[in-house]
């Protein structure tokens, strides 16, 4: 099957497809329905646009990654991934500064092992675990040692994992899962940030998506993929910045276990004129 960049099309189409789909269900990336299990709550906007993303990744296709597990072993795969990065209460000029981000993992269950560890890292002060809106009594955080640095050569001083209990999930069977972190005082560059994510099980569709704080504007993103301990090196699909520099998206299919992904974007601080105006 082609690989993203064969197809540079695909990025925007599911961008805006989604985006359609959050403004006629249920108001452009704002919350006028909730889902909330009393660990996590997503408004009916956001669970639009992320609901509609994995829908037309599946629908497009991927590559046969129950070969890929079989081949490196691995007890678990990925059929999609969605990592949303939440920085619209998270401005650069805040204080503390408060940065959400939740996970969707699709995961299917290969072999014996049950349990499913996924790492979490920062540059920064910390990361506060929120919970797991699907497994909230079965997820174990704890804080990890660290051994690798950020895109921009930054030590990730604070590294964390959590353990997921998944006995109970049969063999060859999928189910979600839906994490939810804080990262503290971690994206304070008033010039540009970077986020990335670490394939760690076999994976169909990787998404990564981040909401600009309501007072800046995103002016120009792109991305990287890192092969072991190598620098990032740029990919040739950019990601799509939209909603006047409000929301980055980027999507890649079957992306390389035991590789770094990494989204980075310049931003400026918005006018009061231009946040009234957008109704931010």
């Amino acid at each position: 099957m082609p690989s993203l960049q064969s197809r540079p099309g695909k990025v925007v189409v599911i961008t805006l497809l989604s985006l359609v789909a959050a403004v006629v269900c249920f108001g452009l990336l704002s919350s006028s329905g909730v889902v909330d299990n009393g660990v996590v709550e997503l408004g009916g906007a956001f669970a639009g646009f992320i609901v509609t993303v994995v829908t037309l990744n599946r629908v497009w296709g991927r590559d046969d990654i129950e070969t890929e597990a079989a081949k490196s072993g691995q007890p678990f795969l990925y059929e999609e991934v969605v990592k949303t990065l939440d920085l619209r209460r998270a401005s650069p000029h805040a204080s503390p500064q408060l940065a959400h981000l939740t996970d969707y993992y699709r995961a299917k269950r290969l072999g014996t092992a049950h349990t499913l560890q996924m790492h979490y890292a920062t540059t920064a002060d910390g990361i506060d675990w929120r919970g797991s809106a699907t497994h909230p009594t079965t997820a174990r955080w704890q804080e990890d040692g660290v051994s690798h640095t950020g895109p921009d050569g930054e030590t990730l001083k604070h590294d964390y994992k959590v353990d997921l209990d998944l006995q109970d999930l049969a063999v060859g069977q999928c189910t979600p899962v839906i994490n939810s972190i804080a990262y503290r005082n971690a994206f304070r560059n008033l010039d540009g940030e970077w986020f990335e994510t670490h394939i760690e099980q076999p994976t169909g569709h990787l998404t990564m998506i981040v909401l600009a704080p309501d007072d800046m504007q995103v002016t120009s993103a792109g991305a990287g993929r890192s092969i072991g301990r190598g620098d990032l090196e740029h990919t040739a699909e950019e990601p799509a910045v939209i909603e006047d520099g409000s929301v980055i998206y980027w999507s890649v299919d079957s992306p390389v276990l035991g590789a770094r992904y990494a989204v980075s974007w310049t931003w400026s601080r918005r006018t009061a004129r231009e946040t009234l105006a957008s109704g931010r």
